[in-house]
């Protein structure tokens, strides 16, 4: 039987900006559930990996196959569609929308990847972070750790295969560090999500394996 076809693959990647090389990777794979960290100094490449993995940025050549879709071929709404049902996101700068409630934020995670309102999923969600009382709030009146939390359920509202977190813990002391790290596993556990963590955080080290390390300007190894 053969093996089961690897959740990311990357073949042949190769991405330069102003002339100059910020990632160049051959061949490179993650499996479904095989949880990790891209790791490297400021610079080498990692947000803008996350982003051609998310079909955010598409690289300069190469294949992105990603859940089975191969997402350099795919038009930009398909592409967006894709992006939405298959993978989380969670930015460094939470992008969460202040004009709406806490609930209506993962209401419209739901409607941007065309799947039908599902209250059920939001509540539990919420009650879920701890937030299951404030779904009418909105992200101002949040606390830091509280609006990063919204964003990791919202990361995780569709049941994507894939969920991507860029330098999320970067700005946290140890204590929010690993409560942050701890619902963020607990939520990919939960909902049979891979987690592909950005990070030049050592903090995060202790807790996953290395898939990838960058050092600019362009070279990628495996860990």
């Amino acid at each position: 039987m053969s093996p089961p076809a690897p959740l990311i693959h990357l073949r042949g990647l190769h991405h330069r900006v102003a002339g100059r090389t910020v990632l160049d990777l051959p061949d490179w794979r993650v499996a479904a559930g095989e949880h990790g960290l891209l790791l490297g100094p400021s610079g080498s490449g990692k947000t803008t990996l996350l982003q051609i993995i998310a079909g955010l940025l598409s690289p300069t050549a190469g294949q992105v196959m990603v859940a089975g879709q191969e997402m350099t071929s795919l038009d930009e709404g398909v592409r967006d569609v894709v992006r939405g049902a298959c993978i989380g996101l969670v930015f460094q700068q939470l992008h969460l929308v202040n004009a709406l409630t806490l609930a209506d934020n993962l209401r419209l995670a739901q409607r941007l990847a065309d799947y039908p309102p599902d209250d059920g999923r939001v509540a539990q969600l919420l009650n879920r972070i701890g937030l299951g009382d404030r779904a009418h709030a909105y992200p101002r009146q949040l606390s830091q750790g509280e609006r990063q939390r919204l964003a990791i359920a919202r990361a995780v509202v569709n049941r994507p295969a894939l969920v991507l977190a860029d330098e999320p813990t970067s700005a946290l002391d140890d204590g929010n560090c690993t409560r942050l790290l701890d619902l963020m596993l607990e939520q990919a556990a939960e909902n049979d999500a891979t987690l592909l963590i950005a990070t030049h955080d050592a903090r995060l080290k202790t807790r996953l394996p290395a898939r990838l390390v960058l050092t600019a300007p362009a070279l990628g190894a495996v860990a």
